[in-house]
C-alpha cells in the first residue's frame, strides 16, 4: 500500500532552502534528488504518505467472494437550524439595545408582556404581546431593509387593532376595562417608534383612547395596585400632550388628583406631576390673556404661577434632605468643555424625580416670564433670589445664569437616569418627551451658544426626535407675547 510520490522537496533541500532537482526515473530504490548527487549532498529521501485502501468481502452472483474496495460516503455538514423559534427574542434585543427611547419605555414594556401579567383579562395580556411584537419586528425590519419583516409587524398591529375594537365592544367590568389603557400605551409606542406620528398640529394616535378610558371608568377604578401605576403612566401622557396643545385636560380637577391616592400616599413623583398636570391650563389662559387683554385671568394666571413655584421649592428641600446623600458628582474624562461632569443616582426613580422637576421649574419659569411680561432671564434672576444660600441644585450658582441652571442640571442627570432605567427591574411608568423637551427649549433660545448646546445634545440620541415628539409649546405664547 502506497507509492513515491511524484512531487515534493526532499529532506535535504528543505534543510538547505534550496530548490529540489528532478527526480529519478527508477523508483526500484530509494529516490534520491539530482540536485543533491550534483552537490555532493547525502538525499534525506522523501515522506511517504501512506495512502490506505479500505477493503471489504464481496459477494459474487456466481457465489463466489473475492476483496472489492469499499466506497465510503461523503459527508455534508448538516445545515443550520432556523432560527425562527428565537425570532422574537432576537427582535425585543435588538430594539432594546438601538431604539433611542427604549430604557424610557422598558418598564412599562417588561411589565405589559411579562409571563406573571397584572392584569385579570386574558384577551388583553395576548393584545399586549402582539402589540410590543408588531414593534419589535417592524423597528427590526426597517433598520435592516427587510420588507417582509415589516410587513409581518404591521399585519399583528392591524390585527390588534381590529381585536382592541373587538373588546371595546364587549361589557367587560370597569376594572378590567382600565386595563385597556396599558394597550392603549404600547399602541402608541407603535406609532411614534414606527411612523413618527406626531407634533403634527394634531393629538398623536391613541392619546384619544387613553383619555376616553379614563373617563369611562373614573377616578376610583384606579385606587388600588397596579392599576394606581397604570394610571400614573396615562396621566404623565395626557400631560405631555395637554403641554404641546397648550389646552386644559380633564385630569387637572381635583378628583383625579385625589381620589386614586386615597389608599396610597403619594411618592415625590406624583407630588411633582400634580404640579405639572396644571401647566396646559395655565399655558391656555395666558393665551387667552393676550387675545382678550383679561386682566383677571392674568392675575389668576400669575398667582397659580407663583403658588407652583413655590411648591417647586418647598419639594426640593424635602427631596434634598431625604436624597441628597446619595447623590454623586463625577467628573468625566474627555467630557465637553459646557457639560464637564455627571450625577450619580442610586435609583432610576430619583434620576427621573430630578428630570420631572426641572421640566416643571423651566416651564413655570417660561410661563412666569410671560404672564408678568419680562425676559426669561430676569424672572429667572428674581426667583432665584428668593432661595439663594439654599443650594438646592446640583449645579454651581455662580457658574451659569439660573435661566439654564435646570436645564443643565436635567443633562448632567440624563447619563445615569438612562442607564439606571435599561437595568433597573423597578415598576415605574412610562417616561414621556417632557423633560428632553424643556431642556432642547431652554438651551436653544440663546442663538449665540446654541450651536455648543447642540454639540453636548448630539451625543444623547433621544434629542434626535425632541423637536418631533414636543415642539415648543411657547411658539404662539412668543407671538403673542412679544417676549
Amino acid at each position: 500500500m502506497g507509492r513515491h510520490p511524484s512531487s515534493g522537496y526532499c529532506q535535504t533541500c528543505r534543510k538547505r532552502r534550496v530548490k529540489c532537482g528532478t527526480f529519478p526515473l527508477s523508483y526500484k530504490e530509494v529516490p534520491e534528488c539530482r540536485r543533491c548527487r550534483a552537490s555532493g549532498h547525502k538525499c534525506g529521501g522523501y515522506d511517504l504518505p501512506l495512502r490506505m485502501h479500505v477493503m471489504g468481502i464481496r459477494w459474487e452472483r456466481d457465489g463466489t467472494q473475492r476483496m472489492a474496495p469499499v466506497k465510503v460516503p461523503t459527508t455534508k455538514p448538516s445545515p443550520g437550524l432556523p432560527l425562527t423559534a428565537f425570532r422574537d427574542d432576537m427582535a425585543a434585543a435588538y430594539f432594546f439595545q438601538t431604539f433611542a427611547w427604549a430604557p424610557f419605555w422598558r418598564s412599562h414594556l417588561r411589565s405589559a408582556t411579562s409571563s406573571t401579567p397584572a392584569s385579570s383579562v386574558p384577551q388583553i395580556h395576548r393584545l399586549n404581546k402582539a402589540c410590543f411584537q408588531a414593534i419589535t419586528y417592524t423597528h427590526m425590519g426597517l433598520q435592516h431593509g427587510d420588507a417582509t419583516l415589516q410587513i409581518e409587524g404591521r399585519q399583528i398591529y392591524s390585527r390588534a387593532l381590529a381585536s382592541m375594537q373587538t373588546i371595546l365592544a364587549n361589557p367587560y367590568p370597569k376594572a378590567q376595562l382600565a386595563w385597556l389603557g396599558e394597550t392603549i400605551i404600547i399602541m402608541g409606542m407603535y406609532e411614534f417608534a414606527v411612523n413618527r406620528v406626531t407634533g403634527t398640529g394634531r393629538d398623536p394616535p391613541h392619546h384619544t383612547g387613553i383619555a376616553h378610558i379614563l373617563q369611562r371608568c373614573g377616578p376610583e377604578t384606579f385606587q388600588y395596585g397596579p392599576l394606581l401605576d397604570l394610571f400614573r403612566g396615562c396621566r404623565s401622557l395626557l400631560i405631555c400632550q395637554g403641554i404641546c396643545r397648550r389646552i386644559l385636560c380633564f385630569i387637572e380637577e381635583e378628583p383625579w388628583k385625589t381620589i386614586p391616592w386615597e389608599h396610597s400616599p403619594k411618592t415625590f413623583e406624583d407630588r411633582l406631576m400634580d404640579i405639572l398636570v396644571d401647566l396646559p391650563g395655565i399655558a391656555e389662559g395666558i393665551e387667552l390673556t393676550f387675545a382678550r387683554q383679561a386682566d383677571d385671568c392674568r392675575v389668576a394666571c400669575r398667582a397659580k404661577i407663583m403658588f407652583h413655584l413655590t411648591t417647586l421649592r418647598q419639594w426640593r428641600r424635602e427631596w434634598n434632605a431625604a436624597h441628597s446623600h446619595t447623590i454623586r458628582t463625577v467628573h468625566v474624562k474627555g467630557g465637553h468643555d459646557m457639560l464637564p461632569r455627571q450625577l450619580e443616582f442610586s435609583s432610576s426613580a430619583q434620576a427621573v424625580e430630578i428630570l420631572l422637576y426641572n421640566e416643571a421649574l423651566l416651564f413655570l419659569t417660561k410661563l412666569g416670564a410671560i404672564a408678568h411680561e419680562e425676559r426669561t432671564s430676569s424672572f429667572a434672576l428674581r426667583m432665584a433670589d428668593k432661595s439663594r444660600g439654599e443650594n438646592l441644585s446640583f449645579v454651581h450658582p455662580n457658574s451659569v445664569e439660573p435661566r439654564i441652571q435646570p436645564a443643565l442640571e436635567s443633562l448632567m442627570a440624563l447619563n445615569s437616569a438612562t442607564k439606571l432605567l435599561n437595568i433597573s427591574d423597578e415598576k415605574r411608568p412610562v417616561m414621556t418627551p417632557g423633560p428632553l423637551a424643556a431642556v432642547y427649549m431652554t438651551l436653544m433660545e440663546n442663538p449665540e451658544l446654541a450651536g455648543k448646546w447642540e454639540q453636548v445634545m448630539a451625543s444623547y440620541p433621544m434629542f434626535d426626535d425632541v423637536d418631533i415628539v414636543c415642539p415648543s409649546p411657547w411658539s404662539l405664547i412668543f407671538a403673542l407675547s412679544g417676549l
